[in-house]
C-alpha cells in the first residue's frame, strides 16, 4: 500500500447458501468486505475512487454508521500486520 495510507471506500455482505437436497435451504451473512485504494489520499489529481480489491472483516466489526465501520476496520489492520483476513474467521487456505 502506499506509504501504509489507504482509502476505503463501499460496504458489502458476503452471503453464503446452504443447501438441502439440492435445495436452497439458507442465506445468510457470513461477514462483510470494504473496498479499499491505495490511491494516495493527498492525490487531487485522481479524484476517482479506483478500487484495488476487498478486505473481509467479521460481522462484529460492522459499526452503527460508516465512520465506525471503517475505525473497527482500520483498527484491525494496524492491529496485527502479521494477521491476515483470512485468519478472521478462522479459515485455513
Amino acid at each position: 500500500m502506499n506509504n501504509g495510507e489507504f482509502i476505503l471506500g463501499k460496504v458489502y455482505p458476503i452471503f453464503e447458501t446452504n443447501l438441502k437436497d439440492g435445495e436452497i435451504f439458507q442465506t445468510f451473512i457470513a461477514g462483510y468486505e470494504i473496498e479499499y485504494s491505495t490511491t494516495s489520499i493527498k492525490d487531487n489529481d485522481k479524484p476517482d475512487f479506483k478500487v484495488d480489491g476487498r478486505i473481509p472483516f467479521p460481522a462484529s466489526m460492522l459499526g452503527k454508521t460508516y465512520k465506525e465501520t471503517v475505525k473497527n476496520v482500520t483498527a484491525m489492520l494496524n492491529a496485527n500486520k502479521q494477521q491476515y483476513a483470512y485468519e478472521v474467521f478462522g479459515v485455513e487456505l
